[in-house]
């Protein structure tokens, strides 16, 4: 006698470890239980195991019906609400599921006796099989219900509106109640959009954001986009390239948990590509004072290893350089007299 029960099938899911198996079976990995039973269910109902009512997979539901639902990165991140336009199979409304016309019912089987199966002798085995004059539902109707045609169930086109939870991932199965009505159980698969601009690590969100020399170096404040708006942000100075900051509480809901998660900004040092004469004179300017042992372009040494640049044919920076000269003379003048005005204080005392 060959009969799976429910609870053994969803045991054996539950006991597989093998994720190859499980996704060369369903076609994806899935950890729901509810949902790989499901599918399990609908690939064994095409074939005849010979199993009743109550311990096989005939539980007076059509098989399940799957759709798939595509949404952006923020769609998923932040919840939306989809209306499908769906045949599904619900309860007649003319026989109430009794698959009788009204005001007839129907009668046991005389062959089964209402169990839907019978035994058939097969050499030392014993088969039960779907019992051939009811068809497996023990009764037999006499006046079928003119019309769902004795089913019991009809097809119907209806419009439904699926509430998709905030913080759904990629590959996501939700399971949709379709009210009292419904014979059938209707699975919504989530497929979510990448985002060009953040990237998801659970309930974190991780995203780059661009920032000028100046910035980096002196500091300030930047606006920046995150999930639910635009967040200002105080940029440190002296950031460098691939420097984190962390914004707690701005990430993705936890579903089936509280809070959110958090969003981290990976700051990017971008140089302009292209240099005004100003930008490029200040910069040589720079260049100069700069300490770090490496060549630049349009920089050479001096005879005692010092960075200088021929400024002949460049005014901006001969300018420059004049204007740094006169400010180191008169910033030495000043720390002279504060030096002068220091030690007459301390002569008089």
């Amino acid at each position: 006698v060959i009969q799976i029960k429910r609870q053994n099938m969803t045991h054996m899911v539950q006991q597989v470890h093998n994720q190859d198996l499980v996704v060369t079976f369903l076609g994806q990995p899935q950890r729901n239980c509810s949902v790989i039973y499901l599918r399990i269910k609908g690939f064994f109902s095409d074939f005849d195991f010979g199993m009743d009512n109550e311990s096989g997979f005939d539980d007076g539901m059509e098989r399940a019906q799957e759709v798939t639902v595509n949404l952006t990165f923020n769609q998923a991140a932040c919840g939306v609400n989809k209306e499908l336009d769906l045949n599904l199979m619900v309860e007649c409304g003319r026989c109430k599921g009794s698959k009788s016309e009204p005001g007839t019912s129907s009668s046991v089987c005389p062959s089964c006796q209402g169990s839907g199966m019978q035994s058939v002798n097969s050499g030392p085995f014993l088969m039960r099989s779907t019992c051939s004059r009811c068809g497996g539902s023990g009764r037999i109707i006499k006046n079928a219900c003119h019309d769902c045609k004795g089913r019991g169930k009809v097809s119907q086109r209806k419009t439904i509106r699926v509430s998709i939870p905030a913080g759904v991932e990629d590959g996501q199965s939700l399971r949709v109640s379709l009210g009292e009505r419904a014979v059938q159980e209707l699975w919504v698969t989530v497929r979510v959009e990448k985002s060009k601009t953040f990237r998801r690590d659970g309930s974190d969100v991780h995203s780059d954001v661009n920032i000028s020399l100046p910035l980096a170096a002196l500091g300030g404040k930047l606006s920046v986009p995150g999930i639910y708006g635009d967040i200002a942000i105080d940029i440190p100075k002296g950031s460098c390239s691939h420097d984190r900051i962390r914004l707690p509480g701005k990430g993705i809901a936890r579903m089936n948990s509280f809070g959110y998660g958090d969003h981290y900004l990976n700051i990017r040092i971008q140089p302009p590509k292209r240099l005004t004469d100003v930008q490029r004179a200040l910069l040589l300017a720079m260049a100069e004072m700069d300490d770090l042992p490496a060549v630049i372009n349009g920089v050479t040494m001096t005879t005692d290893g010092k960075q200088a640049i021929d400024d002949t044919d460049q005014f901006l920076l001969s300018q420059i350089r004049t204007v740094l000269k006169r400010y180191e003379i008169t910033k030495s003048k000043s720390s002279s007299a504060e030096s002068a005005e220091e030690t007459r204080k301390k002569s008089k005392m």
